[in-house]
């Protein structure tokens, strides 16, 4: 039985980091793994959300036992609408791989007056379409420092039945 080396949920490419042969230099992996989180924190509170940051916090609901993950930090926009306030949050974090590297990925959610909501409970045109439009500028966001910040971005080209997956190196 295979399993696909990385857990990726809602980022549209895998990005991949400390990925490399240590050759057994466990101390030179978790350098690079701690590295790249540092380098993708950074890169977040100092980007054209920074004062929308949050700092790490939360636990990752879509966490798989054998994808254990951290989060590097959240960002969040808001706004009122009809008399509401809604937020939107997107959370960066990396996963590990099953046999070696991490991956980067991200979630969201959003809250009304104060309770989280699905998107598909907002009634209102105008806060649905905001909503919708900030998720996509935010995770877009996460996207581009993901991009400048990962050692490889792939995506997978199949997945057979036992788990094993193959994918593809992409620009």
């Amino acid at each position: 039985m295979g399993a696909s080396n990385f857990h990726n949920e809602y980022a549209s490419k895998i990005y991949t980091f400390a990925a490399h042969d240590y050759n057994g230099d466990d101390m030179q992996a978790m350098y690079d793994y701690e590295d790249g989180l540092e380098n993708v924190d950074s890169a977040i509170k100092s980007g054209r959300f920074s004062g929308k940051y949050i700092s790490r916090w939360g636990k990752d609901p879509l966490e798989l036992r054998s994808y254990p993950s951290k989060i590097i930090g959240t960002i969040c926009s808001s706004t009122d609408i009809a008399g509401c306030s809604i937020y939107v949050y997107v959370t960066a974090l990396a996963r590990s791989g099953y046999y070696t590297g991490a991956n980067f990925d991200y979630f969201y959610w959003f809250e009304v007056d104060g309770t989280e909501v699905e998107i598909e409970e907002v009634i209102d045109p105008e806060a649905f379409k905001w909503m919708s439009d900030t998720k996509n500028e935010l995770s877009n966001y996460i996207e581009q420092v993901y991009s400048a910040n990962c050692d490889d971005r792939f995506m997978v080209v199949a997945t057979f039945s036992n788990g094993e997956t193959i994918y593809k190196q992409i620009d």
